[in-house]
């Protein structure tokens, strides 16, 4: 099992489908609400980060976006309501280390089990 500490060695090992993903750290509180999060949750966080990452990508380059700008449009409001600011910013950082949204829709295909408060399993379903 591969052990994460950040979003960018997450993204790596979603790339990589990776059956079980530990988590350890600060990561497990930002990625909670996003693997658990209902569907009416997840489709409205995923609206809104999409809008907001492709209106910063096509203003900016995918190359020189960064997580800050996108978080300051107003179109990821309707995320961060949902998903807490926390949640969706690690959504973005996830997005932008991958170069795509769709990672997003990969996360969802596991589910958490924690291990302690600052430790958890993504499983793959």
């Amino acid at each position: 099992m591969q052990v994460v500490y950040n979003e960018k060695e997450l993204q790596q090992a979603l790339e990589k489908n990776i059956e079980d993903i530990g988590m350890e750290g600060q990561i497990v509180a930002k990625i909670a609400p996003l693997v658990g999060a209902n569907n009416t949750a997840w489709c409205i966080a995923m609206v809104a980060i999409t809008t907001a990452f492709i209106d910063s990508t096509e203003t900016v380059g995918l190359g020189a976006a960064v997580p800050q700008s996108i978080m300051a449009k107003k179109d990821v409001a309707g995320a961060v309501d949902v998903l807490g600011t926390e949640a969706t910013y690690a959504a973005i950082a996830i997005a932008l280390a991958a170069g795509s949204i769709e990672i997003l829709e990969h996360l969802r295909t596991y589910r958490l089990e924690r291990r302690g408060d600052n430790r958890a399993i993504l499983v793959k379903r």
